[in-house]
């Protein structure tokens, strides 16, 4: 700290890294209340709340990946970078039938005034849905951050 340097650690194949973590049951997974969605085009609304005074960090490689089961149909470039991201992110859908729609989100962020410390969250949101006339026109992912400065 009194140097006043900054050294990155680089970590090759964070991808295989993540799969890993995932199928060990590190990254925590989270299955949403099940939500009824209208047929037909409609939203998917990704809510990321982080702790008052913290920001996504505009440089790190923070992420979200899309796996789908079932009749749901996302955007060709629903997988992208959440880099600098304020939440929350919407997405067209087109919903057919009932499925579950995963979000594998890695989240870099930090304090917005001053950046010293960032902090990484890596969750697994699960959500079920089915389809009806009456269901709504959003399929709404909401996550709390649960890291209190």
């Amino acid at each position: 700290m009194q140097s006043g340097e900054v050294i990155t650690l680089v970590v090759r194949d964070i991808e295989r890294l993540r799969a890993a973590l995932i199928a060990d049951g590190r990254v925590p997974t989270i299955t949403l209340p099940p939500i009824a969605v209208a047929p037909g085009e409609g939203r998917i609304a990704l809510d990321i709340v982080l702790p008052p005074g913290y920001k996504v960090n505009d440089l790190a490689p923070s992420s979200v990946r899309w796996s789908i089961d079932g009749g749901i149909t996302l955007p060709a470039d629903a997988d992208r970078s959440l880099a600098g991201m304020r939440f929350p992110l919407e997405l067209s859908a087109t919903f057919t039938a009932a499925g579950t729609l995963t979000a594998e989100i890695a989240l870099i962020y930090c304090e917005a005034t001053k950046p010293k410390v960032c902090l990484i969250e890596e969750v697994r949101l699960v959500a079920p849905f089915t389809v009806a006339s009456h269901g709504a026109p959003v399929l709404a992912l909401r996550y709390t951050l649960s890291f209190r400065p």
